[in-house]
């Protein structure tokens, strides 16, 4: 089975602010996507994952790193 992504998933902004594992990242997001009814995984479902990810760790996410550039939902821009 393969889970679809929504258009606009940066990757490569991704890529350059965490540095953990992807595999866990991804089926998290899967999850939560298909946890919503969504009919594809989205930013908003990887940088949840992301978080849940460094709260694993033992780690917190600031709001200066989640912080995505312009035109993304304001919830994880705050």
């Amino acid at each position: 089975m393969v889970t679809p992504l929504a258009v606009g998933i940066d990757f490569e902004w991704l890529a350059e602010r965490f540095k953990l594992s992807i595999k866990n990242i991804a089926l998290a997001a899967a999850f939560l996507a298909a946890t919503d009814d969504s009919d594809a995984v989205t930013m908003e479902h990887i940088l949840h994952a992301t978080r849940r990810e460094y709260q694993k760790l033992g780690k917190t996410l600031t709001a200066d790193v989640v912080r995505y550039p312009t035109g993304f939902p304001q919830a994880y821009n705050e």
